[in-house]
């Protein structure tokens, strides 16, 4: 069951209600196997199974620009049991942001020409999510750069590391041709040759979600992502989640999370419900997807994936997932919803394709005991997996 800002347009056929659902949750993303732990004084804090800079930075009071700063580290990877350190030399936690550190705007004007710059020779992949750097063509001035978001999402190969004036450009490649220079804060590294999946397990904690025939929704969602997590992981995928066991997390902290990490695709799983009085009289699999066309005021699309890919691949990503999830529970009586648009926070402020998958009704008891099956949730699991195979194959 979703529970989203606002319920969007109505729907064909009993269509499930607003979902009073308070913020959905991601616990801090998990972070897998990476490379080489750098180098930092004895921490005040062990890197956990499950943690990321941005959640560690936020339980400390700090931002993850700072974080990095303490720790010397040059990239948001982290590894567990890696040490951190939390605190500057008085031993006082470093002290939050004031909310004037603005990126850096430059203007055609002030940018610094790049010939005469040290070059540091790199290789290491990033996307690129900042919103207000440009976006150059050349080393030097001559050409005009243009905004950084016309470029907002893509994924780059970082040949070159070039640095003037205590500021550092990143040269970008793609096909090992040279795109173009960004500076340093307008990108974020990510997991080279490797596709990233975030997986969302709806609710958590006192969010229980739907709950009907006592069965939490929450726990349902939990055992498919558990395990969809585990498949994907033997896959090869690099897969971060939004929680493992039973905890709360806000929805602002969930979609925070993943801009944080820019993975390739965002998956929130949830069951469904109707709401009093069509209680129970409906069924079926559904996948929910942001679309500029259901906007409502207060709850538009966000300006910087306008000119992007995010929102149509969002929808082949919904409607892969649904093709898959249909051919997998082939014979067992579930009925096809398709997939729909719905104003929902998780798909429209997640700066990555993402779509929100229904499994099924709880609060029918045709669907709730197909749904509370072990031998009906692996065919689930397996649809999902499956679904995410073929939205990564049909990348050209």
């Amino acid at each position: 069951m979703v529970t989203p800002d606002p319920e969007p347009t109505p729907e064909p056929e009993p269509t499930p209600d607003p979902e009073p659902e308070t913020p959905e949750e991601p616990e801090t993303p998990e972070e897998p196997e990476t490379p080489e732990v750098p180098e930092t004084p004895t921490g005040d804090y062990a890197v956990q199974r499950g943690d990321t800079l941005y959640s560690i930075a936020i339980s400390n009071g700090m931002t993850v620009a700072q974080l990095k700063a303490l720790n010397n580290l040059t990239s948001d990877i982290i590894v567990p049991g890696q040490q951190l350190v939390l605190t500057s030399g008085g031993g006082n936690v470093v002290t939050p942001p004031t909310g004037n550190e603005e990126e850096n705007a430059y203007t055609g004007d002030d940018l610094p020409d790049l010939t005469n710059a040290e070059v540091t020779a790199v290789n290491y992949d990033v996307k690129l999510n900042g919103k207000v750097e440009p976006f150059r063509s050349t080393l030097g001035t001559e050409a005009s750069p243009i905004s950084v978001v016309d470029h907002f999402g893509e994924r780059f190969t970082v040949t070159n590391e070039l640095t003037i004036g205590g500021e550092t450009f990143l040269e970008l490649t793609q096909n090992g041709i040279v795109s173009g220079y960004v500076p340093v804060s307008a990108a974020v590294e990510v997991p080279q040759g490797v596709k990233t999946v975030y997986l969302d397990a709806g609710h958590g904690g006192s969010e229980t979600g739907a709950y009907h025939f006592g069965t939490a929704e929450k726990d349902l969602n939990t055992v498919i992502s558990n395990r969809l997590a585990d498949l994907l992981r033997g896959q090869g995928y690099h897969v971060y989640e939004t929680r493992r066991t039973d905890v709360e997390v806000s929805l602002t902290d969930r979609s925070q999370a993943t801009n944080e990490i820019m993975p390739d695709i965002f998956i929130s799983i949830h069951h469904n419900a109707m709401g009093y009085p069509n209680t129970g009289t409906a069924r079926g699999i559904e996948v929910l997807y942001h679309d500029p066309r259901i906007d409502e005021p207060g709850y538009e699309t966000l300006e910087h994936h306008e000119s992007t890919d995010i929102i149509p691949e969002g929808i082949r990503l919904s409607q892969a997932l649904q093709d898959e999830l249909i051919a997998a529970t082939v014979g067992t009586g579930t009925v096809n919803r398709g997939i729909r648009p719905q104003n929902l926070h998780v798909t429209r402020v997640t700066d990555v394709p993402a779509a929100l998958v229904e499994l099924g009704f709880q609060d029918n008891w045709t669907d709730y005991q197909l749904i509370t099956n072990t031998n009906y949730q692996t065919k689930l699991v397996n649809g999902l997996l499956n679904g995410i195979n073929a939205f990564f194959t049909g990348i050209k």
